[in-house]
């Protein structure tokens, strides 16, 4: 018996190390667009503190820079010199990993099998990036609110961990709509608490202005959130409908088994559990990077859900028998989708996203050779590498502007740098306008842009016009304007 059981937890602990490589994996393979201007973001507040003013675009030099992300861009500079892309990669995939194993601590049964479901909807999202430092203090955040003894003895401790996530990730405010469902909904059963709960709730708001930007940080989130032109600028702020890519097939498992579980057993749960679990499916629905909240919320729902089912249905050995025969078939099921969709990213990751093959090192290391004489336009994905591997030089666009916009004209910048780079590349403007207002004398492209599309057109206009290129490779391509070789 002794041995049985001695072989099981080995196979347990390998099956979580394999799953936790996996991760380790995609963590490692794929540098996200962001992360080059995170890294030198938290360099330059070590180096000479908070800017006040944009210092990486020459688009919008004078535009307020308000980074909700700061303390985890500190992290990022402070590690990465020490531990690289291979030490970011082993503690983030620890965060990510951690946050789904919080969210499981509820489950008595099939907690492989829904560990499996949960890390695979997050994978879809998942780099090396200050979101997963949110993902770990939502399920933390979870665990935590919805025990009665922690409002009891340890509720005075929420606003502090309010004011780390304000500080690391601009999510912070779904901990405030957390708090401020689950006080309402407590308030009509038990009188006493309406005051304690306000006051708390009163508290943690206060803790949200404990940062370098005070009220600023809650008008960048405002300006994100409300924005309604996101949706239609950035992958990952899109309806789930119109980007089904976040959608893996066990995510639509996990929904399934949830809407089946949760209304068979819907009085088992408070109103605030019910209430929030919407909140977070719709917002889901409206921006597809907030499923993962809605998955790390909905994963102990389940738990309850499963146990009950399973204290109703299994009596006796037999029956304990086929649940353990039905849980293994389960677990064949998840584990043969779940390698289907690693095999799958991975095998991107590895031929087409990974750091040479999705940013050019031959590209960078030409345009350090050969300076630009005036700026460089880049595309949209480009604009956080190249602040990290070219920093001598400015950018048109990066990943912190998509949302920013000018009321009032400012003479020599952009009131939209974001809409004019569309314009740019679908010919809605001519692009020389913008050229030479800004001296544009490079051009970074993808290679996939010589096919000019109906929406990037600006490869062909290029051409047409006598551009010369300078390099390429199957990654990119580097334009120079003609008059430079006369």
């Amino acid at each position: 018996m002794n041995l049985r059981m001695n072989k099981q937890k080995v196979l347990k602990v390998l099956f979580y190390l394999v799953i936790g490589l996996v991760v380790f994996f995609l963590a490692f393979s794929f540098i996200d667009p962001d992360f080059g201007w995170h890294l030198a973001t938290g360099s330059l507040i070590l180096k000479s503190g908070f800017p006040k003013t944009d210092p990486f675009s020459y688009t919008m030099p004078s535009f307020p820079f308000i980074e909700h992300e700061w303390l985890a861009d500190i992290v990022f500079a402070k590690l990465y010199p020490l531990v690289g892309l291979l030490g970011l990669s082993v503690l983030f995939s620890t965060l990510c990993l951690s946050a789904v194993w919080i969210s499981l601590s509820k489950f008595k049964k099939l907690k492989s099998v829904f560990f499996l479901v949960g890390i695979s909807s997050l994978i879809p999202f998942f780099t090396v990036s200050p979101k997963v430092f949110s993902w770990l203090l939502f399920a933390i955040f979870i665990f935590a609110v919805f025990k009665d003894y922690f409002w009891k003895k340890y509720w005075l401790y929420i606003p502090l961990v309010i004011i780390l996530w304000t500080n690391l990730h601009g999510s912070f405010s779904e901990a405030l709509i957390i708090l401020l469902t689950i006080v309402i909904c407590k308030s009509f059963r038990e009188k006493h608490l309406w005051l304690k709960g306000f006051l708390m709730t009163f508290l943690s708001f206060l803790a949200t202005l404990i940062n370098p930007y005070g009220f600023g940080l809650w008008k960048v989130v405002w300006q994100t959130v409300s924005d309604p032109l996101l949706k239609y600028r950035i992958a990952e702020w899109q309806p789930i409908f119109f980007n089904p890519l976040g959608l893996s097939f066990l995510t639509l498992f996990l929904f399934a088994i949830s809407a089946t579980l949760l209304f068979k057993y819907r009085k088992k749960f408070k109103a605030e559990m019910l209430i929030l679990n919407v909140i977070f499916f719709v917002q889901a629905i409206f921006a597809v990077r907030n499923l993962v909240y809605w998955v790390l919320f909905d994963l102990p729902m389940v738990a309850i859900a499963v146990n009950h089912f399973y204290a109703e249905t299994v009596k006796g050995k037999i029956r304990e028998k086929r649940f353990l025969i039905i849980s293994r078939f389960a677990m064949i099921f998840v584990a043969v989708i779940f390698i289907f969709q690693c095999a799958q990213i991975g095998y991107t990751y590895l031929y087409s996203h990974n750091e040479n093959a999705w940013f050019s090192n031959g590209a960078i290391s030409f345009l350090q050779k050969n300076p630009a004489s005036g700026q460089i336009f880049s595309g949209y994905n480009w604009g956080g590498y190249l602040i990290w591997k070219l920093p001598e030089k400015k950018v048109f666009i990066y990943g912190m502007m998509p949302s920013w916009r000018w009321q009032e004209n400012i003479k020599g910048e952009s009131m939209d740098a974001m809409g004019d780079y569309l314009k740019i590349l679908s010919g809605k403007i001519p692009y020389q306008i913008e050229f030479d207002k800004y001296n544009i004398t490079t051009v970074l492209l993808s290679a996939q842009q010589e096919k000019a599309s109906p929406k990037d057109i600006l490869y062909g206009k290029l051409i047409k016009d006598n551009w010369k290129i300078e390099y390429q490779d199957s990654v990119s391509v580097i334009l120079e304007k003609p008059n430079l070789h006369f």
